[in-house]
Formats: C-alpha cells, sequence, structure tokens
C-alpha cells in the first residue's frame, strides 16, 4: 500500500480504505471534520440552542482529542458558520 497525502492537514500516511471515497484524509481530520459539521448542523438546524452554546460544546469536544491549535480552528470556523446563519443572535 502506497502513503498518501491527507486533503487537509497534508500529512503523508497510509490510506485508511484506498477505494473509499475520502481515502486520503487521515483519521485526525476526518474527526475534526465529523465536530465541525455536527457544530454547523446544530448552528443551522437547532435555533432553540443559542450559537454560542453550540460552538462552546463544539470546542470542548474538540479539547477531548486535541491539544494543540485543532480547537481554535474548531472555534473560527463555527463562528463563521454562526455568523453568516445567525448573525441577530450574534450582535454584542
Amino acid at each position: 500500500m502506497s502513503a498518501h497525502i491527507c486533503c487537509s492537514c497534508g500529512t503523508e500516511h497510509e490510506p485508511l480504505l484506498p477505494t473509499a471515497p475520502g481515502a486520503a484524509m487521515c483519521p485526525q481530520c476526518k474527526r475534526q471534520a465529523a465536530i465541525l459539521l455536527a457544530g454547523a448542523y446544530e448552528l443551522v438546524h437547532r435555533r432553540d440552542v443559542p450559537p454560542r452554546v453550540v460552538i462552546n460544546e463544539y470546542v470542548e469536544i474538540a479539547h477531548a482529542f486535541y491539544d494543540q491549535g485543532e480547537p481554535s480552528f474548531i472555534n473560527s470556523v463555527l463562528d463563521r458558520v454562526a455568523r453568516q446563519v445567525r448573525p441577530a443572535e450574534l450582535v454584542k
């Protein structure tokens, strides 16, 4: 099996499943993508939960898996999503 370059982080790794779509994404990046997808879903579809609460919860989840810059990245991306889909709720 040959090594692949991850589509998200640029690291070289062995493919998870060579024939699967997205096989060139490493497990860490798949986890990060799952956190972002779930957080974005809540921001768009769960209007009963304040956006800051959603963002905080998913940043805490990221802290459970990562100890470097990933939680900050998750915070940044979800904040941007929230500002696009629920701008009135984020006015200071």
